[in-house]
């Protein structure tokens, strides 16, 4: 499979919609299974279009939190296995592994154990060095479940775990001398407080300040709600293409794509519009 970081793969997107005003979208899969590794791939052998798989831990993730429910694969099982299959099917097109949701808590079990703090840190900044020693590309920084917080979490406290997540991550790429990964920030989940564009903002400018001053890479994506909601085999929300485009363009002033979540099941038309909207979705997340 060719190899391009995420980072400059949508640099040239940007590029080619500032220089030829061509709009783009991306799709992200969930591997819900083998067979659903399988069909993307020969689906993009066939229309030639880069593949993201992205995996929450509750579906990839090191034996020592207890697997993934998918096949109980590892983050090193999940790669061999993709090489496989794009290797039986002929793809040897652009194919990024990414972490969706990565970060404390993320687990079930970890939740509901209601694990203290600093250990639910460490098995989330142990869980990022696996992915980034099994090759992952892009990891997203999700620190918005909290057990000991009721409602929404303080848009602080967000901020300052992303900022420790990202440092141990780059700390741990560069020990491994890791080429460059990509990182995606902010949740679709309304306790995440990024439900405004307000907060979306605010959120934006205070983190990329922060990284910045600690020489930190920005974040390539960060997450809005757009007004998606799966439930089942249904999307029950109701998609907001005024309230996607607003997010896209505030995201843009930083050179941050936008990225929705609960993208499962949507019409071919409200599809369409992603592409106006400047607008990166993720989908079969559904069983996180």
């Amino acid at each position: 499979m060719k190899k391009i970081g995420v980072s400059d793969m949508m640099k040239s997107v940007y590029r080619l919609e500032e220089e030829q005003n061509l709009k783009c979208t991306l799709l992200g899969i969930g591997p819900m299974s083998k067979p659903v590794i399988e069909a993307t791939l020969e689906l993009a052998k066939e229309k030639n279009f880069p593949v993201m798989f992205i995996a929450s831990r509750n579906q990839i993730d090191s034996r020592e939190f207890g697997g993934g429910y998918v096949r109980n694969w590892d983050q090193a099982d999940f790669v061999r296995a993709i090489a496989e299959i794009a290797d039986a099917v002929g793809f040897d097109g652009i194919c990024h592994i990414c972490r969706d949701h990565g970060g404390p808590w993320q687990r079930d079990e970890e939740r509901s154990a209601k694990l203290p703090e600093k250990e639910a840190m460490d098995i989330a900044k142990r869980s990022y060095s696996a992915d980034l020693a099994a090759g992952f590309d892009l990891l997203h920084i999700d620190p918005t479940k909290d057990p000991h917080i009721d409602g929404v979490i303080p848009m602080e406290i967000v901020i300052s775990r992303t900022v420790e997540l990202i440092e141990h991550a780059e700390g741990e790429r560069l020990r491994m001398n890791l080429p460059p990964v990509a990182y995606e920030v902010g949740t679709e989940e309304t306790n995440g407080g990024l439900t405004s564009e307000e907060a979306y903002g605010e959120f934006i400018r205070e983190l990329v300040a922060r990284l910045s001053a600690k020489e930190l890479p920005a974040p390539v994506f960060i997450v809005g709600q757009t007004g998606t909601l799966t439930r089942l085999t249904e999307n029950v929300g109701r998609f907001d293409t005024e309230t996607a485009k607003k997010l896209s363009q505030g995201a843009k002033e930083y050179s941050v794509g936008l990225k929705e979540h609960n993208g499962d099941y949507l019409s071919d038309f409200i599809l369409y519009t992603h592409i106006g909207a400047n607008l990166f979705s993720g989908t079969c997340c559904k069983w996180r």
